[in-house]
């Protein structure tokens, strides 16, 4: 699955920079724990997994190596 989203980090100490996952994604894939993806972010890819946040969404953690090289 492809789609395009925006990085969202919260405004809060310690909070991490994510991409939500769309609800179609996440429920094609039904998984209420980790999902293994390959993700990319403004063409820089890395292997990571889909967290589940309850409710059936997802998000994909974007640690600060992959921002800075992006």
């Amino acid at each position: 699955h492809r789609f395009t989203a925006q990085l969202t980090r919260p405004d809060m100490k310690g909070a991490w920079t994510f991409v939500p996952v769309p609800a179609a994604v996440s429920e094609e894939f039904g998984a209420k724990g980790r999902v293994p993806v390959t993700a990319a972010v403004n063409g820089v890819a890395f292997r990571t997994s889909m967290l589940a946040q309850g409710g059936g969404s997802h998000i994909i953690a974007v640690n600060k190596n992959i921002r800075e090289q992006a």
